[in-house]
């Protein structure tokens, strides 16, 4: 039982990492808030913009992605009155 619960978790995880471009570390991101002093919170997860190629360092920020396609990122953009900029996690894709 414990078994397949773990392996189904496998499987949705690799899911969603394919379906997202997390695999590359690369993509085109939605980015929604960013503060210098801490979580801004709202919409998405929150990274340390120092780890991001293509970001100003000393920012964290709330974003979505990274997604395959820049049209992806923009749709995600729009709905939460976001921007778009491509990236890569630093140590991914150099």
């Amino acid at each position: 039982m414990i078994k397949k619960i773990l392996v189904l978790l496998a499987l949705s995880a690799a899911s969603l990492f394919a379906a997202s471009g997390a695999q590359a570390g690369c993509g085109h991101f939605a980015i929604f808030e960013c503060s210098k002093t801490g979580d801004p919170g709202g919409r998405g997860y929150m990274i340390r913009t120092d780890d991001y190629d293509n970001f100003r360092a000393g920012w964290n920020c709330r974003v979505q992605g990274p997604f395959d396609s820049k049209s992806q990122a923009k749709s995600a953009a729009r709905s939460g009155g976001g921007y778009v900029k491509y990236s890569c996690q630093q140590g991914d894709g150099d």
